[in-house]
């Protein structure tokens, strides 16, 4: 039905509805059964005088499946950011690595930066061999945070940007403008022969800056976003986005190659390209009948520190790395002693106060009793002094 809508589009040249793009964009979303995929990313800025510079490297790996469950890894091939401290930049042929997993129930984000964050000679004057600098790295442990449910919520990992995310985000944006009744102007592209492009702008809390957004969708590719602008109010292209697509199973359109340019204004007035990000898919696998169950599983390297944010607690692995099974049951282990702990030093302060509060009160009765017996024996001498009086 969708196809035929399409054509009938091609053939009438008939700008569709907002709500027919929303149709054809989850329809296709939803043949996304399952998928798993490897893609080069390359982060460029502008160096002054020089152009752009790359600026890092990464290899992402993403798997996603019908129910959403996500993991996204990032192994980080090179990174000298020049805004970065001089310990964070890339002085290790070792990768850094960061993976963030939603498996249904908990989101586990695992960072292993092999990069030294602290460095300092080892002697005054001594030089290692074969290194040109004498420093001794320290690096930074293995770290992981638990949180319970998907993590930032609504979104969790596919807050990364991924290749899934190109088209999807479109879906987002194009159904909190009708949601809110915003304007969506809907029109024929001239970009590509049979797309549309449609210009909105959404409210201001989903979008400070106040830019205003033209994608371009092609319906003869599953509605794929295939260009998209975006303005600042005083209508400066701010950003530009280029994707090219292949088809991955019938009906379903899967990025190859995505670019976006972010542009910065010249003293002259002129614009220039300040950051370019890239990606290129390497591999990729949609709707494997085979997807494997454990997907999402997740496995700790030694001596990792856990930040539990659902029980609040914290703990390190021990020496061997650590699966998700084992996972739980050293935060239960941990969720114990914190407990034990608790209990223990509860009452310290109760009994340290009685143990002062005793004396003062036995104090306060001995010095009370000491009173009423003075002030008896005055009252018994009173009556016998007046007695002797009489006689």
């Amino acid at each position: 039905m969708l196809a035929f809508f399409a054509s009938s589009c091609l053939i009438l040249s008939t700008p569709p509805t907002v709500q027919e793009v929303l149709a054809g964009l989850r329809e296709a979303d939803a043949k996304l059964e399952n998928i798993k995929c490897v893609s080069a990313w390359k982060f460029s800025v502008r160096e002054d005088g020089k152009g752009l510079r790359l600026d890092r490297e990464e290899r992402q790996e993403l798997v996603v499946d019908s129910l959403k469950r996500v993991r996204i890894k990032r192994t980080i091939k090179r990174n000298s950011l020049p805004r970065a401290p001089d310990a964070l930049k890339d002085s290790t042929d070792e990768p850094n690595v960061d993976e963030l997993v939603y498996d249904g129930e908990k989101t586990i984000q695992i960072q292993s930066w092999n990069t030294p964050w602290m460095r300092r000679p080892t002697a005054a004057g001594e030089k290692q061999p074969g290194e040109k600098k004498a420093l001794e790295e320290k690096r930074r442990p293995p770290s992981a945070q638990i949180h319970d449910g998907m993590f930032p919520p609504g979104r969790g990992p596919l807050m990364l940007m991924n290749p899934v995310t190109v088209s999807a985000g479109l879906i987002t944006s194009l159904s909190r403008c009708v949601e809110l009744g915003l304007e969506v102007n809907v029109r024929e592209s001239t970009l590509s022969r049979g797309a549309y492009d449609l210009s909105f702008k959404l409210d201001t809390a989903h979008n400070p800056a106040g830019l205003s957004t033209t994608a371009t969708v092609d319906p003869a590719r599953g509605w794929a976003v295939i260009h998209q602008t975006s303005v600042d109010p005083d209508r400066t292209l701010m950003f530009e986005d280029s994707c090219e697509y292949f088809e991955a199973v019938k009906g379903f359109f899967f990025p190859r190659h995505w670019l976006r340019l972010k542009q910065e204004s010249r003293a002259s007035g002129s614009l220039q390209t300040s950051q370019a990000i890239e990606f290129t898919v390497l591999s990729s696998k949609v709707n494997d009948p085979q997807f494997p169950a454990d997907s999402f599983g997740v496995e700790l390297p030694p001596d990792a520190f856990v930040n539990d944010v659902r029980y609040g607690v914290e703990y390190r692995v021990g020496a061997e790395r650590v699966t998700d099974v084992q996972l739980e049951r050293l935060s239960e282990a941990a969720r114990a002693r914190k407990s034990t702990e608790v209990a223990v030093e509860a009452p310290r302060p109760e009994f340290a106060a009685s143990r002062w509060e005793w004396p003062q009160t036995w104090t306060i009765l001995v010095a009370a009793g000491l009173g009423i017996i003075l002030t008896a024996a005055i009252i018994a001498l009173r009556g016998r002094l007046r007695g002797d009086s009489r006689h």
